[in-house]
């Protein structure tokens, strides 16, 4: 996978492939949604070099009226690497998708140096606690302390938090206990195609129901 999103920066194909992968993503939001009462929020990852470009916005607003999509239907997310390589023009970006209804995440928090400044400075939704600091948190008190002191930061500037990297139910119960909003990982499922997903989650809400 590095190869290939290497590949494609190097070729400048990552603008004209993220908006394929744009449109499937809206695509299979909308197929979703169509099957529940309650909407999904389908989240994307952003590179440095689509927030640069100029037709950015523009493309995510035509692909939500394309599937006749609301704009809280769609999250972006970036990375601190991304978001350092152009600060101001990043900002600028975030602020014009947030004042759109559109929801911005910073992923893979806590992995460099510059993360709490980021949390001040950019117009954010929600933290990503990154994997390295939810691997052990049920063991190591070091990484426990990080990841409590990211969670109560992260609600006192009033974002949310969802923990990366959940893979058992003792870090889940930790996490909960703690107060994080949401947990991603291995936990909950592996990758899963539409058709999967789909009976994924109407298998969860038969056991709701139940």
């Amino acid at each position: 996978i590095r190869e290939f999103k290497a590949a494609l920066q190097q070729t400048g194909l990552v603008v004209p492939m993220g908006r394929i992968v744009l449109d499937l993503a809206l695509g299979a939001i909308r197929e979703l949604n169509l099957l529940r009462a309650t909407p999904l929020r389908m989240a994307i990852n952003a590179s440095a070099i689509q927030l640069r470009h100029p037709s950015f916005v523009r493309d995510i607003r035509a692909g939500l009226d394309k599937h006749g999509l609301p704009t809280s239907s769609l999250a972006v997310e970036i990375t601190e690497t991304n978001a350092l390589n152009d600060p101001e023009g990043t900002r600028r970006v975030l602020r014009e998708l947030r004042s759109a209804g559109i929801s911005i995440s910073l992923d893979d928090f806590g992995t460099g140096f510059a993360s709490l400044d980021l949390l001040r400075s950019l117009p954010l939704d929600v933290v990503k606690i990154d994997r390295s600091f939810t691997r052990d948190i049920d063991s190591d008190p070091t990484q426990a302390a990080i990841a409590t002191s990211v969670i109560e930061l992260s609600h006192r500037l009033g974002l949310k938090v969802v923990a990366e990297g959940v893979e058992t139910e003792s870090q889940h119960r930790f996490l909960m206990g703690h107060g994080c909003d949401l947990i991603q990982g291995y936990w909950l499922a592996r990758p899963l195609s539409l058709p999967a997903g789909i009976e994924f989650l109407q298998s969860r809400e038969r056991r709701v129901r139940a």
